[in-house]
């Protein structure tokens, strides 16, 4: 093998490592988001690109301002198509899953106040489940304090959701139902997880 062969090689093989290479970003985004640079991918949730704010003491915040989740389908979604008087009310019946999963633990707000976390949720797409496999809710999540508009903690996420649900929702939308639950949940291990010492 000349020299010259085994440059062309290793050129090549350089090109097919960036042509490969892991993205830097999520793939779709509706704009939700004030910036989504500082997103990183999650290591324990393939497809899930989050940030958090270093140092954040989640004592100091006692309640949770949870907005009305906006829907916000993106380029590739089909999550239009339902229209949107039946898009407003799996909004508000979703706002209300997150409610009743988080009171039990955090007091919510229903303006900005001192010590009140402000929640921000868009969803922005859904698979719907495949025989045994649930389907997926597509996400972007805003968490700042309520009084200076701080983001805390942001991310766009996939959170796969439950074949069973919760007999409260149609059909089309009870693996969201699930999705939306098992965010709550993932919203009250990141405040656990976040209190200083």
């Amino acid at each position: 093998m000349t020299i010259r062969t085994l440059t062309l090689l290793i050129a090549l093989s350089l090109v097919l490592a960036a042509c490969t290479a892991a993205p830097t970003g999520p793939e779709r985004t509706v704009g939700f988001l004030k910036d989504y640079s500082k997103l990183q991918a999650d290591p324990e949730r393939p497809g899930n690109w989050i940030w958090h704010k270093p140092g954040v003491d989640m004592r100091v915040y006692d309640r949770l301002l949870i907005e009305d989740v906006q829907v916000i389908p993106d380029a590739d979604s089909k999550v239009g198509e339902y229209g949107p008087e039946k898009l407003k009310k799996a909004a508000t019946y979703f706002h209300l899953v997150l409610i009743e999963k988080v009171e039990p633990y955090y007091s919510t707000a229903k303006h900005p106040a001192v010590n009140v976390l402000r929640v921000k949720i868009a969803l922005t797409d859904r698979v719907p489940s495949m025989g045994d496999t649930p389907g997926e809710a597509a996400i972007e999540v805003d968490i700042s304090d309520s009084v200076s508009g701080d983001t805390l903690a942001a991310g766009v996420l996939r959170i796969r959701g439950s074949l069973a649900g919760t007999g409260e929702v149609k059909e089309e939308w009870r693996h969201v139902d699930g999705a939306f639950q098992e965010w709550a949940a993932r919203l009250l291990d990141y405040m656990d997880r976040n209190q200083a010492e």
